[in-house]
């Protein structure tokens, strides 16, 4: 699965650890009778109830903040915590491609699994990697850093070659985006990038050696001294502020100062909302499905 997310990766792995204990614990009686002893199945149904009450909760948790957070244009959208949609775009200075596509994205996960022996698969290799990004609707732009946040990406591209199998799950750009976080205007994040992005300009226009020269060399002695470089530098900010001035300033989103969850999703599905409601139905089903087998083991 293709994602970052508590209420998803933790609960699959808690249900698959559980399985395999039970797996352990039906050949374990096999041999030995734990009639008047330790009862396995009694901890092990107990652990899988509480595991799911708790996924539940953080399904159901999540679904209540998507669907109570109505969605705001970047524009019209108030300091604090919101959802927005819109264009992943790449941000100036952060650049990256998918490890086994080689697509331009801002965020992926990949496996690479040998499945020379459909037997017994073994992961090869894994990871993933994300840069900070840039959420675009028709009324702006803002600084999004899926690094802090859960990610969710449904989408994912896989096929097999020479024996390995490989996925890859990658949020690309221009793909449509949801994030629900904190939304800010300046602060040290939006001078953080003013910076870099003046920086990123002065490179992309150093290519050019001699418009570079002739546009910074002040005292014309041919080169490009350290305090033409920084007086060059600081112009491209204030230039750079300035054109954000008309959309309220830089923005940024990132985690929730009260805890509340930093979410980015591929908005492939109708509504984000849906997954979480679908976990949520899960864990329930699975904790009502323990507590009657704890009665069963009880009785």
């Amino acid at each position: 699965m293709g994602e970052r997310d508590l209420a998803g990766i933790f609960a699959f792995s808690v249900y698959a650890a559980v399985g395999f204990a039970a797996f352990a614990a039906i050949h374990f009686s096999v041999a030995v009778s734990y009639a008047g002893r330790f009862n396995p199945w009694l901890w092990l149904v107990l652990l899988l109830a509480v595991s799911s009450f708790l996924f539940w909760m953080m399904a159901y948790r999540r679904q209540r903040i998507i669907d109570d957070v109505p969605t705001s244009t970047i524009a019209g959208a108030a300091q604090g915590y919101v959802e927005l949609r819109g264009i992943a775009a790449p941000s100036a200075g952060n650049s990256l491609t998918g490890q086994l596509t080689r697509i331009p994205c801002v965020w992926y996960r990949f496996v690479a699994t040998d499945a020379t022996d459909p037997n017994e698969k073994r992961v090869a290799d894994f990871g993933s990697r994300s840069v900070p990004f840039v959420l675009r609707d028709r009324t702006g732009e803002c600084l999004v850093d899926p690094g802090q946040a859960e990610v969710v990406c449904d989408r994912c591209q896989s096929w097999v070659k020479e024996g390995m199998e490989y996925q890859e799950w990658s949020i690309r750009v221009g793909d449509l985006v949801y994030a629900i976080g904190h939304f800010s205007s300046g602060g040290k994040d939006a001078e953080r990038y003013l910076l870099v992005q003046a920086g990123h300009t002065l490179a992309a226009q150093e290519r050019d050696k001699k418009d570079y020269v002739a546009r910074y060399d002040a005292d014309g002695d041919g080169t490009v001294e350290r305090a033409e470089l920084a007086a060059a530098r600081e112009a491209l900010r204030r230039d750079a502020e300035q054109r954000y001035t008309r959309q309220g300033g830089v923005h940024t989103l990132g985690p929730s100062p009260d805890g509340r969850p930093f979410l980015v999703l591929n908005a492939d599905s109708r509504s984000p909302a849906r997954r979480y409601r679908w976990l949520a139905l899960i864990h329930l089903l699975i904790f009502f499905a323990s507590i009657g087998l704890l009665a069963h083991i009880w009785i």
